[in-house]
Formats: structure tokens, C-alpha cells, sequence
């Protein structure tokens, strides 16, 4: 691959915002000037040049303000360190799935079981009445199924 350079003549002005944008975003002036032009040509562009390293381990850059937005939100959500929540949010957006989190999946856990013992209860109430309906009074009488009959209509 040869080496070919873009020049252009800019103003002090312009010069100065250019060099700002790229320093915000946290890219030098060159990196951005290929990203923006395979953003806007992506049939043309070159990737022959994106690589991933032997251990899978990919490498971002973020500015100042980013990055204090990005520990911000990992410690939000409960995340241990901030690659694990970036890692969440890349595998979320590669599967386009969801990814729980440990607190999220014990959460899902724990409202299973009480949905489970939920469904126990109902079975069991269901299972008294289509026994002999002479027995219903029983339903009534037990003061877990009162309760549990009081939730669902309140």
C-alpha cells in the first residue's frame, strides 16, 4: 500500500476548530480525516487495515469528558470496571439481545421463584375446587390463599 497524502489550505479559523473537534474526540487529525471520509464512502474505503490483536483485546480512545460519562454509567449500573460494561454494551449491539447483568439476573431469579410460588398456590387452590366443590369454604378459610386471592384483585 502506497502512502498518498490529502492537503488543503485552510484558514487560522478553520485550522484552530479542526484541531479542537479532533482533540474532543480524541483522535488526531489524520485518524479523523480517514474515519470521516470511510464514513462517507464506505464502498471505497480501505479496511484492509482494521486488525484485532492475538488476545482479542480491542483498544478505544475517549475523551476526557467521555470517559468520566462512561465510569459514570458502569457505576450506575452496577458494573464491576468499566471494560465489563463496555463489553456488555459491544456484545449487545453484536447480538442485538440484551446482555443482564449480575444484579439484573439475580433480580430475574429471585421474581422466578416468587412467580413460581405464585403459580403453586393457584394450582393448589384450583386443585381444592375441582375436588369436590363442598370443600371450597376451605379456600377461604386458610389465610394464605385469602392473601393471595386479595393481591390479584386489589
Amino acid at each position: 500500500m502506497s502512502d498518498n497524502i490529502v492537503k488543503t489550505r485552510l484558514t487560522d479559523e478553520d485550522k484552530a476548530k479542526w484541531q479542537q473537534f479532533c482533540h474532543t474526540n480524541g483522535f488526531s487529525e489524520a485518524k479523523m480525516l480517514k474515519m470521516m471520509i470511510n464514513k462517507i464512502a464506505p464502498d471505497i474505503a480501505n479496511v484492509t487495515d482494521i486488525k484485532i490483536g492475538k488476545n482479542n483485546k480491542v483498544t478505544i480512545r475517549l475523551s476526557k469528558n467521555d470517559a468520566e460519562k462512561l465510569l459514570n454509567q458502569a457505576k450506575e449500573e452496577r458494573y464491576i470496571t468499566t471494560t465489563n460494561w463496555v463489553t456488555t454494551c459491544v456484545l449487545a449491539n453484536l447480538h442485538r439481545e440484551p446482555m443482564l447483568s449480575k444484579p439484573e439476573i439475580q433480580a430475574l431469579r429471585e421474581s422466578n421463584r416468587y412467580l413460581a410460588a405464585i403459580g403453586r398456590n393457584l394450582n393448589q387452590m384450583t386443585r381444592v375446587l375441582n375436588i369436590d366443590f363442598k370443600q371450597s369454604n376451605k379456600v377461604t378459610s386458610t389465610p394464605s390463599c385469602c392473601n393471595l386471592i386479595l393481591m390479584f384483585f386489589l
